[in-house]
This record gives structure tokens, C-alpha cells and sequence, in this order.
């Protein structure tokens, strides 16, 4: 064999390995969602890689990981939660709660309204939130917060 051929099979070899390593992928027309799963791929420490048309690609052994990312997302989702404080003091510690918990959140006004859309990881986490809230107002209007 000479050394063109050897060169040519070596690197089609390398470019068949590599592609290899990233088999399967992911993407969705839902931003929001795509954003969400970027964030959890990245912090499962799984590799990946996003090729020019937003295509998330990942090695096809770590499907389970990639599948228990979606069903966390699909929950988060469906725990999705809306709250509207008619004191602004209530909000601004509903917020600082979240963020303090890395609970992420979207904030938007309606009809003059602020509200907060949140999602809970479970019913007990909801509820233990909105009673800090409850607990700080009645401190704050009681002058001891």
C-alpha cells in the first residue's frame, strides 16, 4: 500500500471513530426547552457537542442519562406553577427564595399584574416555599422583618 492510501484510510478511519463518539442526538423547535436540557447535559458531565444547526449530539451509551434528563424536564414542567403577591415586598422574598434554591423562574406582567412562574420539584417543595412567604409577610407587616 503506499502512503497515500495508508494516509487516506487513516483518516477516513479517525473521521469515522470521531463521529462515532457522538451517535446520537437531540433538538427541538421549544428554545426554552432546548435551553433547559443544554443546562441539565452540561451539568450531568455526559459529553456532547452542538453542531451548527443546534443539534446536541452524545455518545448512544449515554442514552439512560439523556432519557432521565427529558423525563425531569417533562415533570419540571408539568409541576408548573404560577403565583401573583399583591404586596411587592412579597415577590421581591418569593424570588430571593428561589434564587437562593437555584429554583429557576419566569417573571411577567399581565393585565398591570406581576406574576411568577416557577417549577417545583414536588408538592411538598411547593408548599414549604409559599409558607416562607407566608411566614416572612406576617413577620413584615408585624415589624419584625
Amino acid at each position: 500500500m503506499d502512503i497515500k492510501k495508508l494516509l487516506t484510510t487513516t483518516i477516513i478511519l479517525l473521521l469515522i471513530a470521531c463521529g462515532a463518539e457522538y451517535n446520537n442526538g437531540f433538538n427541538a423547535s421549544d428554545k426554552e426547552y432546548m435551553q433547559k436540557f443544554l443546562t441539565h447535559i452540561k451539568k450531568s458531565g455526559i459529553g456532547f457537542q452542538e453542531d451548527q444547526d443546534g443539534m446536541l449530539r452524545y455518545n448512544s451509551k449515554d442514552e439512560n442519562t439523556v432519557s432521565d434528563i427529558h423525563k425531569l424536564i417533562k415533570l419540571k414542567q408539568s409541576n408548573k406553577t404560577s403565583v401573583q403577591y399583591d404586596e411587592p415586598e412579597a415577590g421581591r422574598y418569593f424570588k430571593s427564595i428561589l434564587d437562593k434554591n437555584d429554583i429557576q423562574y419566569i417573571e411577567e406582567i399581565k393585565d398591570g399584574n406581576i406574576w411568577i412562574t416557577w417549577y417545583p420539584d414536588n408538592e411538598n417543595q411547593k408548599k414549604e416555599i409559599q409558607m416562607q412567604v407566608v411566614q416572612y409577610m406576617f413577620d413584615f407587616k408585624a415589624g419584625t422583618k
